[in-house]
């Protein structure tokens, strides 16, 4: 299954602090643009080119690779495995992430979610389904109602008891 939706990885070998991803205020190309980038406390930044997040900070002293102001923060960014240009109906995959060989087959499944069951009057309010004229209501009312038989319940007894006995 292939991932929709871009992630985010912390490294602890680096840091063992974590970053909140609000904290993320944007994207930068590389690590060296940041000094173009806004400076705010605690704000952080996407760098394109290798997915790390650097974060603002007021003590860079001990880190070596510390750009003026910011730090590299040990959280990564996973990019999604494909991507879908709706304006070109093309899907896209990402081929760092997804690794494919001659004859493999991908399948794409579509959900969407249907119309409800019964016809909308307002956001608290709807009509029976009796009364619908929904396709799904149509449909429902299209057919007979049949009642579960003996071999629905594992049984070789027509009979049916109720409280005061056989019916």
């Amino acid at each position: 299954m292939l991932k929709k939706d871009q992630s985010f990885y912390h490294d602890t070998t680096v840091s063992y602090d974590g970053i909140l991803q609000t904290q993320i205020k944007g994207v930068v190309p590389t690590a060296l643009s940041l000094s173009t980038a806004t400076i705010y406390l605690g704000d952080a930044y996407i760098c394109q080119d290798t997915n790390e997040i650097w974060v603002c900070t007021d003590n860079n002293q001990y880190n070596i690779q510390a750009v003026p102001s910011f730090v590299y923060s040990g959280m990564k960014r996973l990019l999604p495995d494909f991507l879908i240009n709706t304006g070109t109906q093309q899907l896209i995959l990402n081929t760092a992430t997804v690794k494919i060989s001659t004859g493999t087959q991908l399948t794409i499944v579509k959900r969407q979610v249907g119309s409800s069951w019964n016809d909308v009057i307002s956001i608290n309010a709807s009509t029976s389904l009796l009364d619908s004229t929904s396709t799904v209501a149509n449909f429902l009312k299209s057919g007979p109602a049949v009642l579960p038989s003996h071999y629905f319940y594992g049984s070789n007894s027509t009979e049916v008891k109720s409280r005061g006995g056989l019916i």
